[in-house]
């Protein structure tokens, strides 16, 4: 293994793919709720919230993370005399972003044949970041002893904190809000309704931003 001063290198590799399952729930749920209702007429502004807010968390993207943590032990004089030891931490998290559709505001225009609906915040739920034991790769001189369990979770956490704050890079907030557009669009097109949405104002465009959405 290479050795370097102490730092921590990472390297990505990010896949993102689109749940498509969640439009066939969203499809089956319609259909439900909106049997033998084909008008404006013939639902309320009630009736049309209670069918959003029946649909699951929609979890349109799902993504892939892994990170490799690389740390070797800083100058001293016990690495001087015994020694270097240094390590890669591997790390896979397994990502998805969605959008809380029971937390939808809708307001129903039977004139205009319209029915307006805010979107709640997306949310981002990181279902699994833990450290791929069976990649981990350990170079320990001969005097010296190898990391602890401790010592590796502290490294893997640096890992964890880099994948937190690289989120916003990651294209997962637009998708998913459209998403959850056009499903509802869907249902409403069911009866006639022409869905419009406010514009969202925050931007998910930094790390402060998006780990105010991540589900703890």
């Amino acid at each position: 293994m290479k050795k370097t001063k102490q730092d921590l290198s990472l390297t990505k590799k990010i896949m993102l793919i689109v749940a498509c399952v969640v439009l066939a729930v969203a499809g089956y749920a319609g259909y439900m709720f909106f049997n033998g209702k084909t008008s404006v007429k013939a639902i309320s502004e009630e009736e049309l919230k209670q069918t959003v807010s029946k649909l699951p968390v929609l979890y349109t993207i799902e993504a892939v993370s892994e990170v490799y943590v690389t740390h070797q032990d800083a100058e001293s004089s016990v690495r001087s005399w015994f020694g270097n030891r240094s390590i890669v931490v591997p790390l896979k998290a397994n990502i998805k972003a969605g959008i809380d559709l029971s937390k939808v505001q809708v307001s129903l225009h039977p004139t205009e044949q319209t029915a307006e609906f805010t979107l709640p915040e997306p949310l981002i739920e990181i279902e699994s970041d833990e450290i791929q034991w069976d990649k981990l790769q350990e170079d320990v001189g001969f005097l010296r002893q190898s990391y602890t369990v401790n010592e590796k979770q502290q490294i893997a956490k640096m890992g964890k904190d880099k994948i937190q704050n690289s989120l916003y890079k990651m294209d997962l907030i637009e998708p998913t809000i459209k998403q959850a557009q056009d499903v509802i669009t869907g249902l409403c097109n069911k009866v006639g309704l022409k869905a419009t949405f406010t514009p969202a104002t925050t931007k998910y465009d930094t790390a402060e931003a998006i780990a105010k959405i991540i589900k703890q």
